[in-house]
């Protein structure tokens, strides 16, 4: 099966795409304080979980999200007219590298859980001529919260480029941005995400019994269950953070 239709199917039914919680995204509204006319863009957006819950609670703000898997997008639309914004969220099927090209003067960018650019440096360096003076970026993804064993790096086949979480949020100081903003999922919330993803494929397997990609993906998501248990859990994190450019 490929990535693009595990990741839809793990998270069907699902409006968060990643382990943050109320409190995270909550708190980021807060500390981004926009007023009205501000223009925000997600990139990688998946659902535009994040993207929907800061133009909902900030009004006059409106905001563009930017994917290329067309049935999370789907998803994002119909959350976003339950959220009664439908009106001042679009969202659009493309590549965030391109995207970025002719994107400029916007009061924030968020790209959550995606790395389309690598690391967080050159993530960095790719958004930042986007941002207009005073303007806000805003990434997520995993950080190293403790020591790694052997068994995780070996199940990753030697892949594990993890920081640890002071790393994570230095990237910006290099770019002159200002953090001021960060918040971490608990390990409650990194369980029910594991575990939320878990029960989602085995779930799909058994439904589609027929289907020849049920019993692969069925032994994949069981596999990642016992490895992350074993080997990833007691390492694992997940950040949310916001950056002011001068």
């Amino acid at each position: 099966m490929d990535a693009t239709r595990r990741l839809v199917i793990a998270h069907e039914g699902r409006g968060r795409m990643n382990p943050l919680g109320f409190t995270a995204v909550n708190g980021l509204v807060d500390a981004l304080a926009l007023r009205p006319g501000a223009r925000v863009l997600e990139l990688c957006c998946g659902k535009a979980d994040a993207l929907v819950e800061v133009v909902s609670w900030s009004p006059g703000v409106s905001g563009v999200g930017v994917d290329r898997v067309e049935a999370l997008l789907a998803a994002g639309r119909a959350a976003a007219d339950r959220e009664g914004v439908g009106d001042r969220v679009q969202l659009q099927q493309g590549d965030a590298r391109d995207t970025v090209r002719s994107a400029r003067g916007l009061h924030v960018v968020l790209c959550i859980g995606a790395r389309p650019w690598g690391s967080l440096e050159d993530a960095v360096q790719a958004l930042l001529p986007t941002l207009r003076p005073g303007g806000r970026l805003v990434l997520g993804g995993e950080y190293r919260s403790g020591p790694v064993p052997p068994g995780w790096i070996d199940f990753l086949d030697g892949e594990d480029d993890r920081r640890d979480l002071a790393d994570s949020l230095g990237v910006g100081a290099a770019a002159g941005l200002d953090l001021e903003y960060w918040a971490v999922a608990s390990p409650q919330e990194l369980d029910a995400y594991e575990g939320e993803t878990l029960r989602a494929c085995l779930s799909w397997a058994r439904s589609h019994a027929s289907d020849p990609a049920a019993e692969g993906l069925a032994l994949s998501a069981r596999r990642w269950r016992d490895a992350w248990l074993r080997h990833g859990r007691d390492n694992a994190g997940y950040f949310l953070a916001s950056w002011r450019k001068p």
